[in-house]
């Protein structure tokens, strides 16, 4: 029963004893997506542990780009593409006020015209998994651009303090500015869907979660991957343990 109770503990000793030049060192597999109120709720108490704060963002903690592949600079060197769902710790975070332009083409029109905006941005700086120092802005309202921008009718431009030619295309402004600015999340809990291909040197799976998916054929697809993704040692949520325990 123990186990069970401190099965978030066990992988919290594990991030704090953590080799820093190693983000395989363990993650936590569930079924449900980033914005399910369970993964949250596991997400705050983690940060409440390692952190205590209520800023955002913090130096050592653990994030994953949700953008495509996106472009980055390497510290003192050019660009650098992080792929989508990589594993960043935070080296330091900013948050401050940036002006960013950008050049684009209406369709049909020979010259190029230019914009900018004024926005709240998290300005990172991260170790990614071969030990490299990124460098990138990520947008700082409250939802991710990708949302920001999904429904026309909640777009607010005045909280983007436009400047010049506004693109006729909205989207083409979407796509100029999601270039920039990208989408991240925590990475202490993860979907089994997204660890797939990927190997950590332990994991803390949560059976009672996966087993929340109703086709059954999923379920032992989630367990599988779940299962072999560490190296070294994996750790089990599961109520069946805790019932066994309560007979004996």
């Amino acid at each position: 029963t123990n186990k069970v109770q401190n099965w978030i503990d066990n992988y919290l000793e594990v991030f704090r004893n953590k080799d820093n030049s190693n983000l395989k060192f363990g993650v936590i597999v569930n079924y449900n997506n980033e914005n399910h109120k369970y993964t949250v709720d596991s997400v705050n108490y983690i940060r409440k542990q390692l952190f205590n704060t209520n800023e955002k963002y913090v130096k050592g903690d653990l994030i994953m780009m949700q953008s495509i592949e996106f472009s980055s600079k390497e510290k003192g060197k050019g660009k650098f593409l992080i792929g989508k769902e990589e594993r960043l710790l935070v080296q330091s975070v900013e948050k401050k006020d940036k002006t960013l332009n950008f050049t684009y083409r209406n369709k049909g029109e020979k010259d190029n015209s230019i914009f900018s905006i004024t926005v709240p941005v998290y300005e990172f700086e991260v170790l990614n998994e071969d030990n490299k120092t990124l460098l990138f802005d990520s947008l700082a309202l409250e939802n991710k651009i990708a949302d920001y921008f999904k429904d026309n009718t909640d777009l607010t431009l005045d909280s983007l303090n436009l400047e010049g030619k506004i693109p006729n295309n909205l989207n083409q402004m979407y796509l100029l500015i999601s270039q920039r600015l990208a989408d991240v999340t925590y990475a202490y809990v993860v979907n089994s869907h997204k660890v797939q291909g990927s190997s950590y040197d332990q994991t803390f799976v949560d059976e009672d979660n996966l087993l929340t998916a109703r086709n059954f054929k999923e379920k032992l697809q989630l367990l599988y991957t779940a299962y072999t993704r560490s190296k070294f040692k994996t750790e089990v949520k599961t109520k069946a343990v805790q019932e066994i325990e309560s007979e004996d």
